[in-house]
């Protein structure tokens, strides 16, 4: 038997609640992943993705799921990570824990005629599985964000279209152009939310002439979709960025222009199994304003259904049901307007305007019992219902506003007093909102039994080999729930077992323990955890729902990975130095090889303590019968003076496990001993130079340049000229100051289309090479000579 009002409270508390895990310490550092590039493609194409990962050495297999589309077997660690540090950061951002992802390639194919809408990837390796996360499958044209670093340069776009990009680094805007003829009504739709992404959108939309015509930032933390219609003919400027100026690479987006056939939303929000339902459609430039679409007879409960509309290829989420539907009739809004039905039925309405409310009649008999539920929020209705049940004199009866904390949909169980007609108000909570977005399906059926919720902290679970993982839960009832339960693992491979555990009472969070044996099997297995009620009554059973980012669609299976763990471990002792930047640090460590003899890679730990503000360091080799290595930290000449810069190592090495297989596997450790702490001191080398370059194309200027060298620099010192990797056309040859020697010239020559200049250049100043070297920095910002 379903329970749709369990599915609903489960799917809406799956979107909202992020909780972590808490787990035995472990030596292993499973795989991480933090955004795809782009996140989405084109049917019948094909989609090279940069894949942002933490701990997936030089591959991870790739698995795809969802019909129409297939990915490349593995993805690979690319040549270079596209990075941008961005403006200097202080405290407390500077403080706090930061990803260094780095990107991997791969790609995804579409089929032609696949259906619209989300899809979900996940990577793997030896030490455990990655969380899934959203691609999605569109039917408009589509571009991908040449990312460049500095200020934002215009790209133009032919609408319609969906723009990939991501603002990154920190700051960045994005500003797409694209013409348009006056009187011409244009949306803009972001995905990234419900991508999963960390970007808070913002978007703004400029006339020709720069004034700002329409702007959106969404609401309720989702995504901002905007409609606006042309004064004049020209050309229009998008600009999107972050609403409180963040970004870094997982900050990705699809941005959707169309001036084209768009759809916004359907009515009703749902139907009945094996059925064809008329949906009254809202959108643009829209041919008609229904369309009739089939339900299949073995749909889930909350579906994903194809439609095309005007040549123009989409999907919609459907909720559907086994109960005979009704749709409102207005106007409906008094009890003489109310249509009489009979339970058990599901109601479809729309508070379509403030001030609202639609009215339900039913006949009674004194002892009868229903339940009146609306599912509107969960369904993603901007409706915040409140149900109130009345006699025919007007009197309350019974009302409700939240059917659990944090759930804005309604529901009650009302029982008859007396024989008589009762009418059913259902209408916004606050009367200022309204709208035909504002939709719901009130089911009105019998009694049943209060659900109850599961949320695992994610589709990924993780243990290692002969090791212990304790999964933190989190349950929530809803009203009138207070029965015991039983909580268990289906589908553990052998040499996993889960420890079963009993709950008197549901609500707040209970930790689940998951054993792996010595000899248990590497590798991954979907897996279910299963909560079901333990007394004498009906049953009620929950499947555990991952938790998921806001908004974003939630992976259909939970996957469990029994990991290689790692043998070796490394340690450096407490050590608080004061580091000259633009200058090399080193750090002794030492190896606990635990039985593993052979060579190890260290480099920087992709998952760092604290942001890196530009720490760099090689990857070097440790020969395998070395207990100790040290490792050399470059601190660049911009770092923030007097920062406290903390900088963690990973080692990787490969072992041979019980299946004789080869394994890739890696250490890393955040505590503060085996952390590398400099306090930011002064520079050893400082360039001083005009603060501004005057750009003559074709021509050529002088840059009078000064070093000062501390005391300990000794020998020459090499100034150059850096130009941003995008820009070209600006060049000079470097000069070499002699030892003792403060002054210098610098020659800059210029092309005849140098550029674009959107962004200051560097002059860089060297003593030494390698790790002996002392680098001092300064910028110059060019601009155009008269």
């Amino acid at each position: 038997m379903r329970f749709p009002h369990i599915a609903g409270i489960r799917r809406f508390l799956a979107a909202v609640l992020l909780i972590g895990a808490v787990s035995t310490p472990t030596s292993a550092e499973p795989p991480h992943t933090s955004y795809i590039f782009p996140a989405g493609g084109r049917r019948g194409t094909r989609v090279d993705v940069r894949v942002g990962g933490c701990y997936l050495h030089q591959e991870a297999p790739l698995r795809m799921t969802g019909d129409g589309v297939q990915a490349s077997p593995a993805v690979r660690l690319a040549e270079d990570t596209i990075w941008f540090e961005g403006p200097l950061l202080y405290p407390p951002e500077s403080s706090r824990k930061e990803d260094y992802p780095r990107d991997y390639l791969g790609w995804i194919a579409i089929d032609a005629d696949a259906t619209t809408g989300p899809r979900h990837w996940r990577v793997s390796t030896s030490q455990g599985v990655a969380a899934a996360r959203t691609f999605i499958v569109g039917d408009l044209p589509e571009v991908v964000e040449q990312e460049i670093d500095g200020d934002p340069v215009p790209t133009k776009v032919s609408p319609p279209v969906t723009i990939n990009g991501r603002i990154f680094p920190r700051r960045d805007i994005d500003v797409w152009t694209f013409r348009a003829e006056a009187r011409q009504q244009v949306t803009c739709s972001v995905a990234a939310a419900s991508l999963g992404s960390p970007l808070d959108a913002r978007i703004e939309i400029r006339a020709p002439g720069g004034k700002v015509v329409a702007e959106s930032s969404g609401r309720f933390s989702l995504d901002p979709q905007l409609r606006f219609e042309t004064t004049t003919a020209g050309l229009y400027e998008v600009r999107i960025h972050d609403a409180a100026f963040g970004g870094m690479q997982d900050h990705v987006y699809r941005l959707t222009i169309t001036a084209g056939p768009w759809l916004d939303g359907v009515f009703p929000l749902g139907g009945r199994r094996g059925e064809t339902v008329e949906l009254q459609l809202r959108g643009q430039q829209l041919s008609s304003t229904t369309a009739n679409l089939a339900i299949p007879a073995d749909a889930a409960d909350v579906a994903r259904l194809p439609l095309s509309i005007d040549g123009l290829a989409t999907s919609i989420e459907l909720e559907t049901g086994e109960l005979r539907e009704a749709k409102e009739v207005e106007p409906n809004n008094q009890q003489q307007q109310a249509v009489l039905e009979s339970a058990p039925v599901t109601l479809n309405g729309r508070i379509s305007s403030p001030g609202d409310v639609d009215v339900w009649a039913f006949d009674t008999t004194k002892g009868d019992k229903l339940q009146f539920e609306v599912h509107a929020a969960r369904l993603g209705s901007p409706l915040d219902s409140l149900l109130i049940v009345r006699n025919e004199a007007g009197d309350e009866l019974a009302r409700n506003d939240d059917v659990s904390g944090g759930m804005p949909d309604s529901r009650l169980v009302f029982t008859a007093k007396a024989d008589g007609r009762v009418f059913v108000e259902v209408s916004e909570r606050f009367a200022q909102r309204g709208g035909p977005a504002f939709a719901y399906r009130l089911h009105v059926t019998p009694p049943t039994s209060p659900g109850f919720a599961i949320t695992a902290p994610s589709d990924a679970l993780n243990i290692d080999r002969g090791g212990q993982q304790k999964l933190q839960l989190t349950l929530a009832a809803e009203s009138g729930f207070n029965r015991p339960i039983k909580i268990t693992v289906e589908g553990l491979p052998e040499g996993v077992t889960a420890q079963e555990l009993t709950l008197k009472k549901v609500g707040g969070r209970a930790n689940l323990t998951i054993d792996a044996a010595e000899t248990a099997r590497l590798g991954t297995t979907p897996i279910r955890i299963v909560g079901v009620t333990t007394d004498d009554q009906p049953p009620v059973t929950s499947v555990a729902q991952a938790a998921t980012t806001t908004g974003a669609t939630p992976p259909a299976d939970t996957v469990l990975a029994v990991a290689q763990p790692t043998p070796f471990t490394f340690a450096g002792e407490y050590a608080f130095s004061f580091v000259r930047r633009g200058s090399v640090h080193y750090k002794r460590y030492h190896i606990e090889r635990g039985g593993y003899r052979g060579p190890l890679e260290v480099q920087l730990a992709d998952r760092q303590v604290r942001h890196l503000q530009g720490v760099t360091g090689p990857k070097i080799t440790v020969p395998a019968d070395a207990d100790s290595f040290d490792y050399p930290i470059f601190l660049p000449p911009w770092m923030e003076l007097g920062r406290t810069s903390r900088t963690t190592l990973m080692a990787t090495g490969v072992v041979t496990g019980p299946d004789g297989q080869n394994h890739r596997v890696v250490y890393s450790s955040g505590v503060p001993g085996d952390q590398m702490i400099c306090r930011v001191s002064p520079a050893l080398l400082q360039i001083a130079a005009p603060s501004q370059l005057a750009v003559a194309p074709g021509e050529s200027t002088v840059i009078p340049i000064t070093v000062k060298r501390d005391a300990e620099v000794r020998g020459d010192v090499r100034v150059e000229l850096v130009s941003p990797a995008h820009v070209s056309g600006v060049s000079a040859e470097p000069v070499i100051l002699n030892d003792g020697s403060e002054q210098a010239e610098l020659i800059v020559e210029f092309t005849d289309a140098p550029g674009p200049l959107n962004m200051p250049l560097l002059l860089r100043a060297t003593s030494g090479q390698g790790n002996s070297r002392v680098v001092g920095e300064t910028e110059i910002e060019p601009y155009w000579a008269k």
